[in-house]
């Protein structure tokens, strides 16, 4: 649906529509979720619903803050990296990363669940 309306608004020259969705969005949003879900699983089969999201609120609001900062050495050498990468490294790089988090988050919550007593 997102296409069609990029399209439609395109067309009608609203300004907003400028450009159309790439395969970096695509692999932003899948990326983004994967992580998210890599952190909250876990948390929340250990912890229970409202207690995991208070902590992964928390937490991921810290790592915000920790990698906010642009002087830090860690993102210098991080964006020196990611401006001389390709992109088609860069997503490959995004994606098998990705996907290692949540493999690692799933099998960390099957082993949480079975340890579960009902």
């Amino acid at each position: 649906y997102s296409i069609v309306i990029g399209f439609i608004g395109k067309i009608a020259d609203l300004s907003m529509f400028t450009t159309t969705i790439t395969l970096n969005n695509v692999v932003t949003i899948l990326t983004g979720a994967c992580r998210y879900n890599s952190i909250l699983f876990p948390i929340y089969f250990k912890l229970g619903y409202m207690k995991s999201q208070i902590f992964t609120f928390t937490l991921i609001t810290l790592i915000m803050i920790a990698f906010s900062n642009p002087n830090n050495i860690v993102n210098q050498k991080s964006i020196q990296y990611l401006k001389n990468s390709s992109s088609l490294t860069l997503i490959s790089l995004a994606l098998i990363t990705s996907l290692i988090f949540f493999i690692i988050s799933l099998l960390i919550s099957i082993y949480i669940y079975s340890k579960k007593e009902f």
